[in-house]
């Protein structure tokens, strides 16, 4: 029921938009999280690299029981609980976890804000994700 409302609204909102902008509409992703809809913005919209969902990190802090800390000096963006670890290693372009696997998923940063495969935490700390679209509207992530 909540999935459901969450994409009338996106709907609605798309809907409501000028022609023009109805026109470049394909390339927004909105961010629902826990059936809430963020608000539109750099810090809050998804990004597609390689195939793959990615979202800025900040996002991340508004799912518990995970915490999020980006140490700028080092350059590495650490997402952790209790039990387990992703490290983002910008600098040295690697993604390794609490045991020193090593993932194929990098963080990126684009304008400024640096992006995390939300596949790879969702698989990693347990929490499920779905991938909406809505032809000729958007997506929902």
């Amino acid at each position: 029921m909540k999935r459901a409302a969450a994409l009338l609204l996106v709907c609605l909102i798309f809907i409501s938009l000028p022609g023009s902008l109805a026109a470049v509409a394909p390339t927004v992703i909105f961010t629902a999280i826990n059936d809430a809809v963020q608000s539109l913005s750099a810090d809050t919209m998804p990004v597609r690299v390689g195939g793959q969902v990615y979202a800025p990190y900040t996002t991340l802090s508004r799912l518990s029981p995970i915490s999020v800390y980006y140490n700028v000096r080092e350059q590495r963006v650490l997402v952790y609980n209790f039990d387990y670890t992703l490290n983002f290693d910008l600098a040295n372009s690697i993604t390794y976890d609490e045991s020193g696997v090593v993932y194929s998923y990098n963080a990126v940063r684009r304008s400024g804000t640096i992006f995390v495969p939300i596949s790879l935490v969702c698989q990693k700390f347990g929490f499920s994700y779905s991938h909406i679209t809505v032809p000729p509207y958007g997506s929902v992530i």
